[in-house]
């Protein structure tokens, strides 16, 4: 997770969880909802048939670019090669990120529950390909194009939800001898360590922890997470959620822009903190977080520990589990490869 160090338990999809290529002309699945808006052009409107046969769908910046006519491409074309780049988060195939770097293997086909599968074993097939389905929509345009890049992106998800992908948000049920070992607040407090946190006798609880003190305490007062003092409560709201267990006021308002960049619809993570926990934000914040921090290019560099660290480094620099995300890269890139 991004600034704390351990899953949580969660309700996930229903389930309790925690180069450069061609351009591609595939279209995409029409919408099971037309959209009722007509284009900027003035008459195409989805919600009517009469005006669907040529545009299909909804127009793009220049107000006749539509994904369903591949009499269009050359105009998608011409945009990309003049101004340099893709323009507007509404343009399927817009990849923000550069591609696999030169030499780089690019993936040899989608995601599919059953690869997952072979990482998550313990979590559900549909779960798995609803997983699949979200990241196979534009890998590239996601930094998931090659199978370094899978595997760097996944190490990190693994650590985060567990076999049972459990990345809805932060488990906080911690001992009180792990909150005076892991945060400096109960370093210098261990008296409310011993009140807040859990307590055991063997392997029996005989005192369950404040999940909602704990986060106020080892989050709240944060300038790095941008987050309000204790009192304000930004600590237990912005804890840890998604596939990368994104924590802080700061990354929750961020996140909500590069959204925008990426996807067509909009998420205000911000107002809504909860929303990040639940499907597709909590798969679709982790990539935000992926492709704003600019891991693709750090998993570009090579299947080595260094480069795995370097990634662990921006998703959670002191976490104690380092060993085991380059454990995780190994056993994704096996898959990936």
């Amino acid at each position: 997770m991004v600034n704390s160090t351990k899953p949580g338990t969660a309700t996930h999809h229903g389930k309790r969880h925690h180069r450069h290529s061609p351009h591609s002309s595939a279209v995409p699945q029409k919408p099971v909802t037309p959209a009722k808006t007509p284009g900027p052009n003035g008459v195409k409107d989805q919600g009517d048939p009469n005006h669907t046969s040529w545009l299909g769908w909804t127009p793009n910046l220049t107000g006749v670019r539509d994904w369903a006519d591949h009499s269009l491409h050359e105009l998608e074309d011409w945009f990309h090669h003049t101004l340099g780049g893709w323009v507007g988060p509404t343009s399927p195939g817009a990849p923000p990120v550069a591609p696999g770097s030169k030499g780089l293997t690019p993936v040899a086909g989608p995601l599919s529950a059953g690869l997952l599968k072979k990482l998550f074993p313990n979590a559900a097939d549909a779960v798995l390909q609803q997983v699949a389905n979200e990241l196979n929509a534009d890998p590239r345009k996601f930094g998931l194009d090659t199978p370094l890049r899978r595997a760097h992106f996944f190490a990190q998800v693994m650590q985060e939800g567990g076999k049972g992908l459990e990345a809805g948000f932060e488990n906080l049920n911690y001992r009180a001898s792990a909150l005076k070992a892991n945060w400096s607040y109960y370093k210098a407090h261990p008296d409310e360590a011993d009140e807040d946190g859990a307590e055991y006798q063997g392997k029996k609880l005989v005192k369950g922890a404040h999940p909602e003190r704990i986060a106020n305490h080892i989050y709240g007062g944060r300038a790095d997470l941008g987050n309000g003092s204790i009192e304000s409560g930004d600590g237990w709201r912005f804890r840890g959620r998604g596939f990368m267990q994104v924590t802080g006021r700061y990354n929750y308002k961020t996140l909500t822009g590069e959204y925008k960049k990426l996807f067509a619809d909009s998420a205000d993570f911000e107002a809504d903190p909860d929303l990040m926990a639940k499907f597709p934000y909590d798969v679709r914040s982790a990539v935000c977080f992926w492709v704003w921090k600019k891991l693709p290019a750090r998993a570009d560099k090579g299947a080595t520990p260094q480069v795995v660290d370097s990634v662990t480094d921006v998703v959670n620099k002191s976490t104690p589990s380092r060993q085991a995300r380059k454990t995780n890269f190994e056993e994704a890139y096996a898959v990936f490869k």
